[in-house]
């Protein structure tokens, strides 16, 4: 793209000549061209001679259709001026840098399942002069858990749509901010995800590696899962019981108070329920987690 700066002794058809010196006139009057210029002290004729330079860049700059292979999500095409050289450079832009820093705590989640619009989301976003009473209780209590090193999780449960997800969405977000790893999953999503990976060790491992070992763990909408023997004592008993040994911080959301968690636990599709697993499953969600109520109007919009 480089280009000499000599002017180029071509003569255009009258045409095109006159379109080019109406384009001269117009990019002269462009805030940026005239920036451009200013910036590197060069004379009006400069965008004369190196015309197509300046029509293009101006051109990618104001997002129109003919230029659209030159641009690129993310990244605005400059044009340099250097050692008596014009070049174009791909720079990421201020809007996506800025994104690119407000999602960069993202990269402390070993697992990720928090809903797209929840990514951002944080204590400090929560609007609490329009919230209840009720709700701005529950939301400091797990806001403790910020700083709260050994303390238990919670086990948040109330109606559907009451904010149990968006809740514990903040507080993965806010440890992941403070640079802590954080795996956030679902049970269903989870569990599709290990039969996927079935005969693929390294993927399964680095799964169960996450959830082991994570600062954190939110394990959301436990109890909504299809319940198999497999599920409950291969991998939620084994990843709780390796959790509560090490003390790691845990936390649950469900629709289900523990009763009603037991008693879906006690069912499975296929085979004869062990009552003695899931009573240890449950002494380990207890250990980890203490009950904590969340009702209130769903906040869903269908």
């Amino acid at each position: 793209m480089k280009n000499e700066l000599s002017e180029l002794h071509i003569k255009l058809p009258k045409e095109a000549l006159e379109y080019k010196e109406k384009r001269v006139s117009e990019l002269l009057k462009d805030s940026k061209v005239i920036a451009f210029l200013e910036t590197h002290q060069l004379p009006d004729d400069f965008v004369s001679k190196h015309f197509s330079y300046f029509e293009r860049w101006i051109a990618v700059k104001d997002n129109q259709p003919s230029v659209k292979e030159y641009q690129r999500p993310g990244y605005d095409l400059e044009l340099i001026y250097q050692d008596g050289f014009l070049d174009y450079a791909y720079i990421q832009s201020k809007e996506d840098a800025l994104y690119q820093q407000q999602m960069a705590h993202l990269n402390y989640f070993r697992i990720n399942h928090v809903p797209s619009p929840m990514k951002e989301v944080s204590f400090k976003t929560i609007a609490y002069e329009q919230e209840t009473s009720f709700y701005i209780t529950v939301a400091s209590q797990i806001k403790q858990l910020i700083n709260n090193n050994k303390g238990q999780g919670f086990y948040l449960h109330g109606s559907i749509g009451s904010g149990k997800t968006y809740l514990m969405a903040c507080l993965s977000n806010d440890l992941a901010r403070q640079k802590k790893s954080v795996s956030f999953v679902r049970m269903n999503e989870l569990l599709g995800e290990l039969k996927s990976f079935f005969n693929d060790t390294t993927s399964t491992n680095e799964i169960m590696d996450g959830l082991m070992t994570s600062y954190c763990l939110v394990i959301d909408d436990i109890g909504a899962e299809n319940v198999s023997a497999w599920g409950r004592d291969e991998i939620l008993f084994n990843v709780l019981n390796y959790r509560m040994e090490n003390q790691l911080l845990t936390c649950f959301t469900s629709n289900l108070s523990m009763k009603e968690l037991k008693d879906v636990y006690l069912k499975q599709q296929y085979g004869v329920v062990d009552e003695n697993k899931v009573n240890r499953l449950m002494e380990r969600i207890l250990t980890l987690a203490k009950p904590l109520t969340l009702y209130g109007d769903s906040r869903r919009k269908y």
